[in-house]
C-alpha cells in the first residue's frame, strides 16, 4: 500500500485532539463487525445486489462496507460537528442525504465505505453512552465496551420489525427508537457505579436488545439511502450542495489512491469532481496534497498541477499554496543541479535547474 504522507498524519492528530479521549468507540470492534455483517444480511432482502453488483463472481463492495464500519464515525471528524446528541442525529441526516445524492454516480468502493461509516455513526447513536461528552461518562463507556465485547457472541439476532422503515426525519425516527434510552442510561449507571453489578445488572438482558436495535437502525438508514423514491405524496429529502459533493469526491479520490491504488477509477471520479466543483480553491489544494505524496512520480506531478490550479484563484490560501509550489521547484532545481556535476549528467540539466529555480521564485520570492 502506498504511504499516506504527512498531511494524513496531521489529520489524524487533529482527530485525536478533537476527541480528547483514549477510546472513542462504544461498540467494540467485534461488536461493530457483527452489527454491520447482520445489517448487510437484512438489507439484502430489499437490495440484494447493492454491495455485490456483479453477483457472486463480480466485484465485492461488502469488504469496503466492513472497512468503513471498522474505521468508524471518527472518519467524519473534524469536518462534521459531533459535540452533542443533536449534532449526532443531524450528522446521520446529512450523511443519508449525501449518500442518496451520490448514488447516481453508480455503486463504488468509496460509497460502500461511507455506508460503513454511516453504520458506525448510527449504531453508536442507538447505544446508551454510545457518544459521551464528560470524563465520567467516558470511563463508563470504556467499561461498557469491554463487557459487551466479552458477551457479543451470545447476542443472537431476531428481527423486531417486519419491513424496513424509510426515515423521513432523523430526529423523529431516533426519538421514537430511543424512547427508552434516558431511563436505561440511569439504570446502567446505577449498576456500574452504585451496586457493583456492572454488566450482570440491566445490561445482561439489555445488551442483546441494543444489538438488535442497532442492526435494525443501520438497516433502516441504509434502506433510506438506497430507496430512490421517497414514499409519500409531496415529500422529498434535501439534496447535497455542490460544495458537499465536491468534498465527497475529493475524499473518494483519496480513498481510491491510498486504499485501492486505482488511478483508473480516480480519473472517473475526477470528472465528477470537475462537474460539481463550484471552483473551491481548497479542494484543488487538497487534491494536490493527496497526489503529491504518492511514490509514483506521474501522480506526484499531477499534484503539482492541482496546486497550480488552486494558486490561480484568489484567496487566503494562495500564499501558502505558492510556498508549496516554490518548495517543489526548488527541490527539482537542486536535483538537476546536483546531477549536472555527475557522470550521468544530461546536456539540459543546468538549463533545467535554472528553469526550476526561476519557477520557485515566481511562486515565492522569499524562498
Amino acid at each position: 500500500m502506498l504511504k499516506r504522507g504527512l498531511f494524513r498524519v496531521i489529520v489524524m492528530l487533529t482527530l485525536v485532539i478533537a476527541l480528547q479521549v483514549s477510546d472513542a468507540r462504544a461498540w467494540g470492534p467485534r461488536a461493530m463487525r457483527s452489527i454491520t455483517a447482520m445489517a448487510l444480511q437484512v438489507i439484502k432482502d430489499d437490495y440484494p445486489n447493492t454491495f455485490r453488483p456483479g453477483g457472486v463472481v463480480g466485484v465485492n463492495f461488502e469488504r469496503d462496507v466492513m472497512a468503513g464500519a471498522s474505521a468508524g464515525w471518527q472518519e467524519l471528524v473534524p469536518e462534521t460537528p459531533l459535540n452533542n446528541d443533536t449534532e449526532v442525529i443531524q450528522a446521520i441526516s446529512c450523511e443519508i442525504n449525501l449518500l442518496r445524492g451520490v448514488q447516481q454516480y453508480g455503486p463504488t468502493a468509496y460509497f460502500a465505505y461511507r455506508m460503513g461509516v454511516l453504520a458506525s455513526l448510527t449504531a453508536h447513536a442507538m447505544l446508551p453512552y454510545g457518544f459521551t461528552w464528560s470524563e465520567a461518562e467516558h470511563e463508563l463507556r470504556r467499561q461498557l465496551i469491554s463487557d459487551i465485547e466479552k458477551h457479543i457472541d451470545t447476542y443472537g439476532f431476531k428481527p423486531m420489525q417486519g419491513n424496513r422503515e424509510f426515515i423521513r426525519s432523523a430526529g423523529d425516527y431516533f426519538k421514537q427508537k430511543r424512547s427508552f434510552q434516558a431511563e436505561d442510561m440511569q439504570l446502567i449507571k446505577h449498576d456500574y457505579q452504585k451496586t457493583g453489578l456492572g454488566y450482570n445488572g440491566f445490561l445482561k438482558q439489555g445488551g442483546r436488545a441494543y444489538f438488535i436495535r442497532a442492526v435494525e437502525a443501520v438497516a433502516d438508514v441504509w434502506y433510506t439511502v438506497l430507496r430512490s423514491d421517497a414514499p409519500g405524496a409531496g415529500f422529498s429529502l434535501s439534496k447535497p450542495s455542490p460544495r458537499t459533493l465536491t468534498w465527497y469526491f475529493v475524499n473518494e479520490m483519496e480513498y481510491l489512491i491510498n486504499e485501492k491504488d486505482n488511478m483508473t477509477q480516480v480519473d472517473k471520479v475526477y470528472s465528477n469532481f470537475e462537474r460539481v466543483n463550484p471552483q473551491i480553491m481548497e479542494a484543488y489544494e487538497k487534491l494536490g496534497d493527496i497526489f503529491y505524496v504518492n511514490e509514483n512520480r506521474e501522480i506526484k506531478m499531477r499534484g503539482v498541477s492541482e496546486w497550480e490550479k488552486a494558486y490561480n484563484f484568489s484567496g487566503s490560501r494562495r500564499q501558502e499554496i505558492g510556498r508549496k509550489l516554490s518548495t517543489h521547484f526548488m527541490d527539482e532545481g537542486r536535483f538537476y543541479l546536483e546531477r549536472a556535476s555527475q557522470p550521468i549528467a544530461e546536456d539540459t540539466d543546468l538549463n533545467t535547474a535554472l528553469e526550476m529555480f526561476t519557477n520557485a521564485l515566481d511562486f515565492d520570492r522569499l524562498n
